[in-house]
């Protein structure tokens, strides 16, 4: 299938960024494709996808000997065989993930792969693909897909992102609603004027198992939060004094004490604080 025949899983970001007419020029076959044979950045993660894939392979096999094995094409990585398309005759969208994890049970978990820069934390990696994340995992109907980077030369770090129907709705609605741009060959406008995708909704996504939450509202939290501000200037003041006071006791001393502060060396060799107790007049 022609890639301008479907939505597929890199058109994603553009969908839910509402980068709409730049993606419509793609799709009406308006503009030539950018020819990133000398694109360094895109080259390099292409030639390290089949290396990046067989340690991440390998890592698993280590944690869960026996359960996962990645599923390859024919050619080992043909993408081909991954090919899934979802949607109606007015809206398809395809997928061609980087790889299947498969378990005795028939379970399939979906496999993403990226090599990027050390700009980017791992988790900020993992938000900014979200879109073709979530586009993965309805497209196959997957519960799990577990995003891969290497950071760098860092050895790859993997997130295990989970499916969320919240998201999914929200981003295929999107799909429509451009889809029906395509095949009227109507422009769409620069101003779409769509609801952006709730924040609780994108929190909601289970990284690893766990969610996030925005405590902007609640009473408790900011009093706390106030406190760490007010207090973090002074408490940094009280540890580097501590060290300073540390650093005053010499190897052969086992005491330095004075009316308000007292040192004491304990037989393990660490230095403790006592203030003495003030007596009553």
């Amino acid at each position: 299938m022609n890639r301008i025949d479907y939505i597929g899983s890199s058109d994603a970001r553009d969908i839910m960024s509402g980068n709409w007419l730049e993606l419509y020029n793609k799709k009406m076959g308006l503009v030539e494709e950018v020819d990133l044979s000398d694109n360094f950045k895109v080259q390099l993660g292409i030639k390290t996808e089949l290396f990046h894939l067989e340690w991440l392979h390998r890592q698993l096999e280590a944690k869960f000997p026996g359960v996962y094995c990645m599923a390859f094409g024919p050619d080992q990585f043909g993408k081909d065989q991954f090919f899934m398309t979802n949607g109606s005759d007015e809206c398809i969208l395809g997928s061609h993930p980087d790889a299947i994890l498969t378990e005795p049970s028939y379970t399939r978990t979906l496999v993403e792969v990226k090599h990027s820069g050390t700009f980017k934390s791992l988790d900020e990696l993992c938000d900014f693909y979200m879109p073709q994340i979530q586009h993965h995992l309805y497209v196959w109907q997957a519960d799990h897909l577990v995003f891969s980077a290497i950071r760098g030369n860092e050895p790859p770090a993997q997130i295990w992102v989970e499916r969320n129907e919240d998201y999914i709705e929200h981003y295929t609605a999107l799909c429509s609603i451009f889809w029906e741009h395509v095949q009227s060959a109507s422009e769409p406008p620069t101003d779409l004027g769509l609801e952006p995708l709730p924040q609780k909704t994108f929190d909601a996504i289970k990284r690893d198992g766990m969610v996030r939450r925005n405590i902007s509202t609640d009473n408790h939290a900011q009093v706390l939060i106030n406190q760490y501000k007010e207090t973090k200037e002074a408490s940094e003041i009280h540890a580097w004094a501590k060290k300073e006071m540390k650093s005053l006791m010499k190897p052969d001393e086992s005491e330095l004490y004075c009316d308000d502060l007292v040192l004491k060396r304990n037989k393990a060799g660490s230095i403790l604080f006592q203030q003495p107790k003030k007596e009553r007049a």
